[in-house]
């Protein structure tokens, strides 16, 4: 890579062994003709050679590289070894800016991480106070008492995986007015840097993560001094595409489309941002950064929007709230907007739920418990926001927008992409795919047939008869990604 520019300080370090050699560069003062310099990186984590002169407008050529290094500027001032651990800033505005290999949109196996407290791994027996959840066919069992939304340490260490997908909560993140605390992010970030893997990030807010703080109003719909955080309370009620009992989970969340409430979550972002580029080696790790923040349960994007009769009307309270497909979209415009201003150079990853959000039209009718609209007008199709969405990113960031699919099944049959024919054997907008067919969800598989990246996550094992649980289920839903998508990563849950 090239630059014209006087050279700082840098530190290459081989992450496993955590060993690393200052290499220094000094500054030329004649002019010559550029040139290219080999620096390799040698199995203990020092560089041959260890000091390299370049003049402005020279390359330099990394050898020797692996999955586990990294490249990152270091603090100068520090002296040997202490240089070593003096890391800086990621600037991507530096004019000397050398912090790489910087992976883009990188394919491979990711791991879930946990919303909750997490889980260890022993061998033999679970130790006091604690439960055992699974047992391996290795001796060692996984049992009860990790610490809060922490990865274990064998998901971060294994060979099999690229990375882990961390999913955060914004009420942790962002638990008051301006407070931040990101314990879990630098802790995850640290494991990431250590074992030389990756790691994608989401922030969540939806049914347990949108902070209490930005409502206007107490839960009793009392109002807080000064107006609180200034967003609307809304009491909601959803099932989750049917897989909560009656009428669902009641929850209270606030109006994405609402101005203040895109307010304060691109602020949460604007600041998780600046925290992971305090390091260079942790910025280097981002694989994927997630949009969400419109949720219901999971960090995908969707909103309750469910009217059954008897329940609570989730569209009727969207409309009366102001809710309308052109603020959905201003939404997505501004997240999708600020994630590529905020983090250069990484893949913006969007991870769809077709029939997401509450069919409300621009009028304010909604759809209503026996599927019409309350003031007549047309409704939006099923899934015409979630389709506007992708389209709309794919305009805007063209191949840094990534979309992604949470529910792979095991291979069935029929798909378009079927293992024999390379492109789809009938127009996808017309597939459906057999009764019963378990093909990857087509709106991905369009978007990867449109040359956009993609990738899927397998379903919860948990999932009634479609969750991924055994070793064969994760081969054949693998086998499925493989054969019958463009798809280039895999996620998967811990354990499995």
């Amino acid at each position: 890579m090239t630059r014209g520019y006087a050279l700082p300080s840098f530190v290459g370090f081989r992450q496993r062994v955590r060993l690393a050699v200052l290499l220094c560069f000094g500054v030329a003062i004649a002019f010559a003709q550029p040139r290219t310099f080999v620096v390799k990186v040698n199995a203990d984590g020092s560089f041959t050679p260890q000091v390299t002169y370049i003049h402005s407008g020279d390359t330099i050529r990394w050898e020797q590289l692996t999955r586990t290094d990294s490249i990152i500027p270091a603090d100068g001032t520090k002296g040997y070894p202490a240089i070593c651990t003096a890391r800086r800033s990621y600037d991507p505005s530096g004019p000397n800016e050398f912090t790489g290999p910087m992976p883009f949109a990188p394919s491979g196996v990711y791991i879930l991480s946990t919303l909750d407290n997490g889980t260890i791994e022993v061998t033999g027996k679970c130790p006091a106070r604690s439960t055992q959840i699974l047992a391996g066919d290795n001796g060692k069992v996984m049992c009860t008492g990790g610490s809060y939304q922490a990865t274990m340490d064998s998901s971060w260490s294994s060979t099999d995986a690229t990375g882990v997908f961390v999913r955060l909560l914004w009420s942790d993140i962002n638990p008051k007015p301006g407070v931040y605390d990101f314990t879990v992010l630098q802790r995850e970030m640290e494991q990431a840097v250590k074992n030389g893997k990756l790691f994608s990030l989401a922030i969540k807010a939806g049914s347990d993560g949108t902070p209490d703080w930005i409502f206007a109003t107490n839960a009793d719909n009392s109002s807080r001094s000064g107006g609180g955080g200034g967003v609307p309370r809304l009491h909601l009620q959803d099932t989750d595409d049917g897989q909560a009992s009656g009428c669902g989970v009641r929850m209270d969340l606030g109006n994405p489309t609402n101005l203040t409430y895109r307010k304060l979550y691109s602020a949460m972002l604007t600041e998780v941002a600046r925290f992971v580029k305090t390091r260079a080696d942790w910025y280097r790790s981002l694989g994927y950064m997630r949009i969400s923040g419109a949720n219901l349960f999971s960090h995908e994007n969707r909103l309750p929007k469910g009217c059954e009769q008897g329940c609570v009307c989730n569209p009727a309270v969207f409309a009366a709230d102001g809710y309308r497909p052109s603020g959905l979209y201003a939404f997505y415009d501004e997240q999708i907007k600020l994630l590529h201003d905020l983090f250069p150079t990484k893949a913006i990853g969007y991870m769809l739920i077709q029939d997401g959000f509450p069919r409300i039209n621009e009028t304010g009718g909604y759809q209503t418990a026996s599927g019409t609209s309350s003031n007549s007008s047309p409704l939006p199709g099923f899934f015409e926001q979630t389709q506007t969405n992708l389209d709309r990113g794919q305009q805007s960031l063209g191949l840094n927008f990534v979309v992604a699919h949470n529910g792979l099944q095991t291979k069935g049959s029929g798909c378009p992409f079927d293992g024999v024919h390379p492109k789809p054997v009938r127009p996808l907008d017309d597939y459906q795919g057999p009764v019963g067919s378990k093909c990857p969800n087509r709106w991905a598989v369009r978007e990867g047939a449109e040359g956009q990246i993609t990738g899927f996550q397998v379903t919860s094992p948990t999932q009634d008869d479609r969750g991924v649980e055994t070793a064969s289920d994760v081969d054949q839903a693998f086998q499925n990604e493989f054969d019958n998508s463009d798809g280039v990563y895999f996620g998967l849950c811990a354990g499995m």
